[in-house]
């Protein structure tokens, strides 16, 4: 008999104090991408499921950290979730002074870009909160007052400004460039709890949950890419 989704998740509050988290990213009321991540020291790892209108994709990633908490080095490699021996497409990134270099590894060809980025951005990968989350993380360290983070979007390689301010009790608004704010819960670290936002297609939103078992959402979702919406 087939598992529901709802077997693999366990929607209890997270461990906080450990250094591990996972998401479920819900669009309307579909699934669109579920996240599980560990920092241990400098080093940021984590793996996700992602559907897209066609394709459900597993990716791996892994963040090389400074000491202020910013990204030095981020490797994120896809292949789609019903093709489990496919060879996965590798994007890299590496962040130096005020110049990023991006290689993109498809199969046995590779090309590469260098950008000129403000020193400390963070990449950004849509509806990843273990990359957002160094964000609110270092907010919370900064204390009142509007933050802002350079970000720099895998999807565009078009950086933006994310601004952080804080509203009443554990909530945060994150203005992501020109995009409507999103509202975001936060522990007192910054550990983000939950979040709410409106897309193109539609609201969305995430929320922490204490564990998940990403092999199994891969294969629930690898013949169930999402359903095209249209905005």
């Amino acid at each position: 008999m087939r598992a529901t989704f709802a077997t693999v998740l366990v929607l209890a509050a997270a461990p906080l104090a450990a250094q591990d988290g996972a998401f479920v990213v819900r669009l309307g009321d579909d699934t669109l991408l579920v996240e599980q991540y560990r920092l241990s020291g400098n080093t940021l790892t984590g793996d996700q499921v992602f559907r897209a209108a066609r394709v459900t994709t597993v990716r791996h990633f892994t963040a090389t950290l400074d000491r202020r908490g910013g990204v030095v080095r981020y490797e994120l490699a896809g292949r789609p979730a019903a093709t489990p021996d496919a060879r996965p497409q590798t994007l890299r990134v590496s962040f130096d002074a005020d110049t990023a270099v991006i290689e993109l590894v498809i199969g046995d060809s590779s090309r590469s870009q260098r950008l000129v980025i403000p020193g400390g951005a963070i990449p950004f990968v849509n509806q990843s909160y273990a990359l957002l989350e160094l964000v609110t993380r270092q907010a919370r360290r900064m204390g009142r007052g509007p933050y802002v983070a350079q970000l720099l979007p895998l999807a565009s390689l078009a950086p933006v400004a994310a601004t952080v301010t804080g509203g009443a009790g554990d909530s945060l608004a994150v203005a992501i460039g020109a995009d409507p704010p999103l509202r975001v819960r936060v522990d007192a670290a910054g550990n983000i709890l939950a979040v709410s936002g409106r897309g193109r297609t539609g609201p969305f939103t995430a929320e922490r949950v204490a564990a998940l078992d990403i092999t199994a959402v891969a294969r629930h979702f690898a013949d169930r890419p999402l359903t095209e919406r249209q905005p």
